[in-house]
């Protein structure tokens, strides 16, 4: 098992030497928080809310690990990577069109999948992109699939290595700060892997 400590390096020179060129400002989420404002807040309260904007329903925790595991297997991903992405994004929630910062494209499902990012892994899946925003397993299944591409496109040819999906998993967060993306990986989404990364 590793451990947070072990990878702080790693992650840091591998996230230094594969991101940096790609960083930039302009990014809605780079709101100057080193965290990077991951995560989407889901008790946040609408005044223009209505019964008929509310969220798809989402699968009981066991179900959603059965799609977690399938996914996975499906598209090379390692299952507590999907998961713990999953956690910090939304907590295993099924989120329709939520906006964490003015300006920024509206996240669906567990995988706070938005923007470019719905498209691709909609198509990288097979799936439209309406599935996608509202179903469970099809939402789940987009992110593991733009995993996968995101994983082909940084070479990281030993999937089971968690270390080798820091480039990845920064990526995918859609933080253009570099801070924020080193942040993201190392201070939410890989303790979650080493730790828990279900929700309580």
């Amino acid at each position: 098992m590793i451990r947070p400590k072990d990878v702080r390096p790693l992650v840091v020179s591998v996230l230094t030497a594969a991101l940096a060129p790609a960083c930039g400002g302009g990014d809605p989420r780079d709101t100057g928080d080193p965290s990077g404002g991951a995560g989407i807040n889901l008790d946040q309260d609408d005044d223009d809310d209505d019964d008929t904007n509310e969220p798809p329903a989402t699968e009981p925790p066991e179900v959603l690990e059965e799609m977690f595991a399938k996914a996975g297997e499906e598209f090379d991903v390692p299952v507590a990577i999907l998961q713990s992405i999953a956690l910090v994004e939304t907590r295993w929630q099924m989120v329709q069109g939520a906006v964490e910062f003015e300006g920024q494209d509206a996240a669906y499902g567990i995988m706070a999948l938005r923007g470019g990012n719905l498209k691709e892994g909609a198509e990288l899946a097979g799936v439209s992109i309406e599935d996608a925003q509202v179903d469970n397993f099809a939402n789940i299944r987009a992110g593991a699939a733009l995993l996968s591409a995101l994983a082909d496109g940084f070479g990281v040819a030993e999937r089971a290595d968690y270390n080798a999906w820091a480039p990845v998993i920064a990526e995918y967060s859609g933080i253009l700060d570099e801070e924020g993306r080193a942040a993201y990986v190392l201070e939410e989404v890989y303790p979650a892997v080493t730790g828990d990364n279900k929700p309580v």
